[in-house]
């Protein structure tokens, strides 16, 4: 085990609160948390910047607070392939425990500033090991992300510029949408750059694609934010274009 780390109180404080908003995290007992804690740091990162250069074989867990992290796949060759983007709340791995192949390599990095929760991964699985309550929510937790990151994945690659761009927004909406009190639009914080990106589409292709969804009322564009006006109308867009592709 590595040695303590030596947190401000706001930090400690922060890093518990995101902590007990996630499902996985919330049940955990005081004594559990606060030992978590006692080992965990908040990373504050400029844009660019690696957490990990192999995710399938660090010994850190990642919880994004704020920002864009942008995950790829490196093959052998040292082709990367951007696979999908996290915001807050999105926790990333514990799956590494359960194995993986070793021609896989997973990197993360920052898209944006980004702030996230820093956490030994041996840590976490010792303690839910003692409680053996706290898997379930956990796996609960990791199936729902990750069907969601499959179809983010899936409908990235297939299917029209459209299509791909109307689901990939929907998916991502699902994964860490946000919605203001009083108001029934979804708030994805994402940029178009970040988007062409994750689409590997030219950015203005991406923009004129975006300005048609939009002209159907499903979203509006804000700076560095889409709000999803009607989910339904989004999944409506999706399926219309895909059909017409």
């Amino acid at each position: 085990m590595t040695e303590k780390i030596k947190n401000t109180p706001g930090d400690l404080v922060l890093m518990e609160n995101f902590l007990r908003m996630n499902r996985a995290f919330s049940p955990w007992s005081r004594e559990a948390m606060n030992r978590l804690l006692a080992f965990s740091q908040i990373g504050r990162h400029a844009a660019g910047f690696v957490l990990s250069t192999d995710l399938c074989a660090a010994g850190e867990s990642f919880l994004v607070i704020s920002g864009e992290v942008m995950v790829s796949h490196i093959s052998r060759d040292g082709e990367q392939f951007n696979m999908m983007m996290m915001g807050c709340g999105v926790f990333v791995g514990i799956a590494q425990i359960f194995g993986g192949t070793s021609h896989t390599v997973l990197a993360l990095a920052a898209h944006s500033a980004v702030m996230a929760i820093h956490m030994p991964t041996s840590l976490i699985v010792e303690l839910m090991d003692r409680e053996p309550a706290l898997w379930k929510e956990m796996v609960l937790m990791m199936t729902h992300q990750s069907a969601i990151q499959v179809s983010i994945v899936s409908t990235q690659i297939a299917g029209s510029l459209q299509q791909r761009a109307a689901a990939t927004i929907e998916r991502l909406a699902a994964l860490y949408g946000t919605c203001a009190r009083g108001e029934s639009a979804i708030r994805l914080q994402v940029s178009q750059a970040t988007l062409a990106t994750m689409l590997q589409a030219n950015r203005q292709a991406v923009h004129r694609v975006l300005k048609a969804i939009a002209a159907s009322g499903a979203i509006s564009l804000e700076y560095k934010t889409i709000a999803i006006r009607d989910l339904d109308a989004l999944k409506r867009y999706a399926v219309e274009a895909e059909c017409g592709a």
